[in-house]
């Protein structure tokens, strides 16, 4: 059984994780977001999805992302920080 909480991640995991997909894909151009952006916030939206936060994925450790010291409202707030840097591109 899953909480409010877990379900409430695993909604927000997977809209941010496709958001990457897309901007992998460049079927999504958002301001100034690369592709590798793209791959972090699918890495960020898949550690959303998952019960426990795993430090495994390169993506964000490449960049000193460890997911294991964020709470998932953090997480969330990572992926929102890397989509208002593509909204100020733009001047949205």
């Amino acid at each position: 059984m899953f909480t409010d909480e877990q379900k409430l991640s695993c909604a927000v995991g997977e809209l941010i994780h496709n958001l990457g997909n897309l901007i992998v894909d460049k079927d999504l151009l958002f301001g100034g977001l690369t592709v590798a952006d793209g791959k972090i916030l699918q890495a960020l939206g898949h550690t959303l999805r998952t019960k426990e936060q795993s430090d495994k994925h390169q993506e964000l450790q490449s960049v000193g992302i460890k997911p294991s010291l964020h709470s998932r409202a953090e997480i969330v707030e990572i992926a929102e920080a890397i989509l208002l840097k593509g909204s100020e591109s733009t001047g949205t």
